[in-house]
């Protein structure tokens, strides 16, 4: 007898249900999907113990006939696509003929429905290692959807699941990510008898997102693009996250993930956002079904983009026209031993939450200098200090300047505030275009040998950012030109710094990417250190090229470059008053 043997029914069902359906948030997916296909305006989403014992999804839409729901829960069924042909210029949400099938074979499955015009629905009835049962039954027009005891017969995937809160979560996540996408239709949600979301159809995307995240809707910027073969729409909100949770991707209202798009999306951001900080985006990215596949995985939520370079292009452009309109904010400081009293003032975004333990000033558009620093004033609106109005008494750590105004004192780090000086002299320095210098000596590098090919492939990118690299041997490159900004004696240096930050952080290996990419980190190398001394001269110099940068707040990494302690401040820490 021979080693190969064909598996039973039941085995490869339950093969199969595995890599569609890993989770309860997956089965909402798909069910959402479905009904979103359907053309529902009203879908109810209802789970119980994190969508263990119950997941229930109702809709409004066209509803099936009865020979139609028998067959839409076999493997293979599908109504969205007919032939090869139709991959190729796929609209819908669904499509592989496989989410129902899979979510009967690990659940107790019920699906009623009734098609619009007939008089009576059907009912279909499925549990694991049994054939589904039709019948007809009582409906109103759409369909319902009910999964109970979700992974019963398979006890090492159901062991895997996380806590009923973590998958509600994940639930949530689902149902928001559909609603965005799609704000013309309603949606609601209900969690353990817990009402949720409760969203009525929207006019528009800016009304879908503030009612999803309450307060962005008063700052969101929309910036459009259109170009041959894809349209961009991009909502940026000046509100911050403390991760990447706040930023949406949609492909023909499709959410997706994709590495590269947030990468593009959050590199304008660096130094503009706090370090640790991401701004709420929202993409929206209408493409000609042709030029991308969404048949790339199992979850839908990845695709490729054939016009990937010329797309990623314009989102950056778009991304930048963007954060030119952000503004910054004051939100009241609130220390946990003196109270909410005036404290350390620091330039961040707008929308950072009051719990944080630093006192946020308000300042003029990006890229403005604050007039009152032309006016010798003191300070502005926005905090901002004048040079003219400091007296320097020391540094003390080798790292950080103490300065003295009227009613108040200025901490300066020295290394992230000559980081920004630098960056921006080099960004003018450079303009549009990368003027370079030929190295007498090439350096020689050795990328890791899963990254040459990478390179090998990215040459014509690396030389349009200005380093120029040729193949040395099979193993190795050669840097014959660097930007003409890199300091004399400091081109090896800067180099190695660059190549170890690009394999271990993974930047895209796109001109425009590595470009500022190299710059941030000739900024970073060339800077004074910790450690470094600076006499009172070179401070009160540091600190007014400070205020004379486009965004003197931060560093390129987006880390604060002073805060300022106000004289009321402190005398509330020692009981003054």
């Amino acid at each position: 007898m021979g080693q190969i043997t064909r598996l039973p029914q039941e085995v490869y069902e339950k093969i199969a249900a595995g890599e569609v359906i890993d989770g309860p948030y997956s089965v909402v997916r798909e069910l959402l999907d479905n009904a979103l296909d359907a053309g529902a305006d009203e879908i109810i989403v209802t789970v119980n113990d994190g969508g263990k014992s119950l997941i229930s999804v109702r809709d409004n839409g066209s509803g099936m006939a009865g020979e139609d729901a028998l067959l839409a829960v076999g493997r293979h069924t599908t109504s969205k696509i007919r032939t090869m042909e139709d991959l190729d210029t796929l609209a819908s949400m669904g499509f592989r003929g496989e989410a129902l099938s899979s979510i009967c074979a690990v659940s107790d499955f019920t699906l009623t429905t009734r098609k619009v015009g007939e008089g009576h629905g059907t009912k279909i009835v499925s549990n694991p290692g049994s054939p589904p049962r039709s019948a007809p039954a009582a409906s109103n027009p759409g369909t319902t959807v009910s999964v109970k005891n979700l992974f019963t017969t398979l006890p090492a995937r159901k062991k895997f699941l996380k806590s009923n809160r973590a998958e509600l979560m994940k639930i949530k996540a689902e149902v928001v990510k559909k609603a965005i996408g799609f704000h013309e239709r309603g949606f609601r949600y209900t969690a353990d008898e817990r009402p949720v979301l409760n969203l009525k159809p929207a006019q528009n995307r800016a009304e879908r997102i503030d009612g999803l995240f309450p307060g962005t809707g008063d700052d969101l910027v929309l910036i459009n693009r259109e170009e041959e073969g894809f349209k961009l729409d991009l909502f940026l909100s000046r509100r911050t996250m403390p991760n990447r949770s706040g930023q949406y991707l949609f492909v023909n209202n499709r959410p997706v993930v994709d590495r590269s798009i947030l990468y593009t999306i959050n590199s304008p951001c660096r130094g503009i956002a706090p370090a640790g900080r991401f701004f709420f985006v929202f993409m929206f990215i209408t493409i000609d079904s042709a030029l991308i596949d969404v048949n790339v995985h199992p979850s839908k939520n990845e695709i490729k983009l054939q016009p990937s370079s010329r797309v990623n292009a314009a989102l950056h452009s778009a991304v930048r026209e963007a954060l030119s309109g952000v503004k910054l904010a004051r939100v009241p400081y609130k220390s946990p031993d003196a109270g909410s009293v005036p404290g350390p003032d620091l330039l961040v975004p707008r929308a950072v939450e009051e719990r944080s333990a630093v006192y946020y000033g308000e300042s003029p558009e990006f890229g403005e200098r604050a007039a009152a620093l032309e006016t010798g004033s003191g300070t502005t609106a926005g905090g901002i200090p004048s040079v003219d109005r400091l007296y320097y008494r020391g540094c003390f750590y080798h790292t950080y300047l103490l300065f003295e105004e009227e009613n108040s004192i200025l901490i300066v780090d020295q290394h992230a505030a000559h980081e920004r000086i630098l960056f921006e002299n080099m960004q003018a320095s450079s303009g549009d275009g990368v003027l370079v210098k030929r190295l007498l000596v090439p350096l020689n590098f050795t990328p890791p040998a899963d990254r040459y090919g990478e390179m090998a492939e990215n040459i014509d990118a690396f030389r349009e950012a200005g380093i120029e690299i040729e193949p040395f041997g099979d193993e190795s490159f050669n840097v014959v030109t660097v930007p003409a900004y890199v300091p004399e004696k400091r081109e090896e240096e800067i180099v190695s710094l660059f190549f170890d930050r690009f394999y271990r952080e993974g930047v895209p290996a796109r001109a425009g990417d590595l470009r500022a990419f190299f710059l941030e980190t000739a900024a970073c190398r060339s800077a004074v250190k910790e450690g470094d001394v600076l006499g009172e001269e070179e401070a009160l110099s540091l600190v007014d090229d400070l205020f004379d940068c486009n965004v003197p707040h931060l560093c390129p990494h987006g880390r604060p470059t002073f805060v300022r302690y106000t004289k009321a401040y402190i005398e509330k820490v020692f009981k003054r008053r």
